[in-house]
């Protein structure tokens, strides 16, 4: 009985405190070069990691105690599923796509940045669905960029990244429209 009231004594206070960390150093920019991640990714994924690490430990309680197997199992299983809701607070703290003049600034969900030259982007395919644009994947080198249309400023990205290909004299990387593709 004491282990639960530690439990719900220590997520009283860590859930405050991912929250306001969370969403300090992250404001949404006016600025239409800009694509990120929703703040919806924040919440979800900080709200699923919190509660299937405390379903975690409640199975572990209730389940593990005489089964090391069945406490492991419990331990790999939500520990996945919590992997993921920390996947998506990191995603929506550190994706960025910054479309500048002259390179693509793109910072990856470690927080990891890279800069590229627009020159250096060899195609941008196009993924549709029943509702319209899906996606733009940009491919690079070594690198494939998604952009997804749940992203700030995704609506902006075709006509800003048709410019700068344009300017950067680099056509063949031009995302074609459905009616193109189909064409061929």
């Amino acid at each position: 009985m004491i282990e639960y009231l530690i439990i719900a004594m220590a997520v009283s206070i860590l859930v405050p405190l991912v929250l306001k960390k969370g969403l300090s150093n992250h404001s949404i920019s006016d600025d239409k070069n800009l694509i990120s991640v929703r703040r919806f990714y924040f919440y979800v994924g900080a709200v699923g990691a919190i509660f299937f690490l405390l379903v975690g430990i409640a199975f572990c309680f209730l389940f593990g105690k005489d089964n090391y197997s069945e406490l492991i199992l419990c331990l790999v299983l939500f520990g996945f599923i919590c992997t993921i809701g920390v996947y998506l607070v990191l995603s929506y703290r550190n994706f960025k796509l910054y479309l500048g003049e002259n390179e693509l600034e793109y910072t990856n969900f470690l927080g990891v940045k890279r800069v590229y030259s627009y020159s250096e982007i060899l195609k941008i395919t196009v993924k549709y669905n029943a509702a319209g644009i899906d996606s733009y994947k940009i491919h690079l080198n070594k690198t494939k960029i998604t952009v997804g249309y749940d992203m700030i400023n995704f609506d902006n990205f075709e006509r800003i990244i048709t410019k700068r290909l344009k300017k950067a004299n680099n056509l063949q990387a031009i995302p074609k429209s459905k009616n193109e593709m189909n064409a061929r």
